[in-house]
């Protein structure tokens, strides 16, 4: 709760399969509101609705732990990207608030 565009202060968190120690996974998110993991599982998408867009983060399994977060898709239209889904293909799937037509990025 608070995050916003201006004082992005959101997190998501990791919770292991063995259910141990909740970790901290990525932080300064704009409203992080979904959540989705490659079909190859090296990539964690998260849905930041605060600034229309989606950011792409390296998973706990990424084969090269050097690389860094980047914007993988930025909207125009509507409030904010919400519910995240991926197919077996690969395929990001978007729940885009209020932006009224069907998109596959």
């Amino acid at each position: 709760m608070g995050s916003s565009a201006t004082q992005p202060i959101g997190r998501v968190f990791y919770l292991p399969p063995d259910g141990s120690e909740l970790q901290l996974f990525q932080e300064g998110i704009a409203y992080p509101n979904g959540i989705a993991i490659s079909a190859n599982g090296q990539r964690v998408y998260i849905s930041e609705f605060a600034t229309n867009r989606i950011i792409s983060v390296p998973s706990k399994n990424a084969k090269d732990a050097r690389e860094t977060p980047f914007v993988f898709g930025q909207f125009e239209g509507g409030i904010g990207p919400d519910g995240l889904a991926v197919d077996t293909e690969g395929n990001l799937y978007v729940a885009h608030f209020q932006v009224g037509e069907n998109c596959r990025t």
